[in-house]
């Protein structure tokens, strides 16, 4: 569910573009609530993939062929985590 106060804008602000992202198939909505599809990912692909981070860092590979590093989303962090120290020390400095 997303909310407009998370966002930092007013609800006359954030429902438009939610509205605009359903119809591009970037979120769904039932009644009131809107939900963001994986395909929102999309959006910031393109930038994430020219950064110089993204050949550094330890990536995860999806079963839909997107590669996002392991280190912002919460699946990396949890991986991450359960290295032991040398070895997650050694990911840090490449």
């Amino acid at each position: 569910m997303i909310r407009a106060d998370a966002t930092g804008f007013t609800r006359a602000t954030v429902r438009p573009v939610l509205v605009t992202f359903t119809r591009l198939g970037f979120a769904t909505r039932e009644d009131r609530l809107f939900r963001l599809t994986a395909k929102v990912m999309r959006l910031g692909y393109g930038y994430m993939s020219s950064s110089l981070w993204w050949e550094h860092s330890v990536a995860l590979t999806f079963n839909v062929g997107a590669r996002l590093p392991g280190y912002p989303i919460s699946l990396g962090r949890v991986l991450l985590a359960a290295l032991p120290d040398a070895v997650r020390d050694g990911c840090a400095r490449r």
